[in-house]
């Protein structure tokens, strides 16, 4: 054994070759486990906030089954007079997907087709991941692209059209687009007004996304927020409620 050990090509293959696996391997299932605790502790935030605040909230286990509902019960009940948006299109596959409920409603999407303003903190993507390089996605006839950052087309566009939101399709994830949305938009919400944000809870630092920038936007206001639904990975659907004067 201990000449095994004096050995010094032995050596090199056991410290070179086996324990140089083995530590990597070490470092690989660290990093897995960490992210493993990450998103559990992430989860079971999101579903005890879940249970505090949604009691009355219709539940479903997939953003595909809720979006069905929305389609089917929803944007059904919302009038075409007024604005249905979807800020964050991407490839367009739920603006397609929406305004297949009725050909009667125009809906617009609003992105810059670049990708995200700045880095999305807690999800590991980066500011190129949603680009398209600017090119626009092929959409439904009652389907009209807006593309560039919100903060530049939105002021003017939602003065033009000087009338309120129907639906709101808040997929921009990150908190700064978020906010800005609901602020410029602000003057063209109201209690008839629906929200649907995709990203609302559940991932790593969601505290600080869609969540923080709804929260701000409500404060002060004469409504509270009351979830209409949501899914299992973290889409929620929100409508306005007037607070009854003191």
């Amino acid at each position: 054994m201990e000449k095994l050990a004096h050995n010094l090509r032995l050596r090199r293959i056991i410290e070179d070759g086996i324990i140089a696996i083995f530590k990597q391997w070490k470092k690989l299932t660290a990093a897995t486990s960490f992210d493993h605790e990450l998103q559990k502790l992430s989860h079971r935030k999101a579903a005890e906030y879940a249970l505090n605040h949604f009691n009355n909230s219709t539940y479903f286990q997939s953003k595909s089954k809720l979006y069905q509902y929305i389609k089917s019960e929803v944007l059904k009940a919302t009038s075409a007079d007024r604005i249905h948006a979807e800020f964050g299109v991407f490839k367009g596959q739920s603006i397609n997907y929406f305004a297949d409920c009725k050909t009667e409603i125009q809906w617009y999407g609003f992105d810059s087709f670049e990708g995200l303003p700045e880095n999305w903190s807690g999800s590991g993507k980066t500011k190129e991941h949603f680009s398209t390089l600017g090119k626009l996605p092929k959409v439904r006839q009652n389907v009209t692209l807006i593309p560039g950052l919100f903060e530049t087309t939105l002021p003017q566009w939602v003065r033009a059209q000087n009338k309120p939101f129907a639906f709101l399709h808040l997929d921009a994830d990150l908190y700064s687009s978020t906010k800005q949305v609901l602020d410029i938009a602000d003057s063209y919400i109201d209690e008839n007004t629906l929200f649907l944000f995709d990203e609302y809870f559940g991932y790593v630092g969601w505290e600080n996304g869609e969540h923080k920038a709804w929260i701000e936007w409500l404060t002060g206001k004469p409504y509270r927020a009351e979830c209409v639904a949501y899914a299992g990975n973290g889409t929620a659907l929100f409508r306005l409620i007037t607070i009854p004067a003191a």
